[in-house]
């Protein structure tokens, strides 16, 4: 499950926002590999790029993006232990600027509704597993 979530080529798998990622440079998983993605949220098109910052195996994964827009995507991934298995934790943390500053308490609150949604569909893709 971890390598699943440390390629962010998964992404799409289990994320309905985004259409689309790719590895760009470096190493797939790894800290400072760098993934293209295309993502779709609020009416807008997003076309940018995130690096993983952290890769801590078995519990941590971090990554920063750059500023697309308004937006510069920032967040990490917590894997803990569990009784039937494993806990994913999300905490996106996105970065505001200009407009989207007024907008940050819908973007927050479309944030936990898409989580909800995120973690649920990871949950049925690592199933299949």
């Amino acid at each position: 499950m971890f390598a699943f979530l440390a390629d962010l080529e998964n992404w799409p798998r289990w994320q309905s926002d985004m259409k689309g990622t790719s590895l760009a440079d470096g190493p797939r998983g790894e800290v400072g590999a760098v993934y293209r993605y295309v993502s779709k949220a609020m009416g807008m098109t997003f076309d940018s790029t995130v690096r993983l910052t952290r890769v801590d195996a078995p519990r941590e994964i971090a990554f920063e993006g750059t500023w697309t827009g308004m937006i510069r995507p920032d967040g990490r991934y917590l894997v803990e232990p569990a009784p039937e298995g494993s806990r994913v934790t999300l905490n996106p943390h996105p970065q505001v600027r200009g407009i989207g500053r007024l907008m940050e308490p819908l973007i927050a609150f479309m944030g936990r509704r898409l989580n909800k949604e995120h973690l649920e569909a990871l949950r049925r893709e690592l199933e299949k597993a």
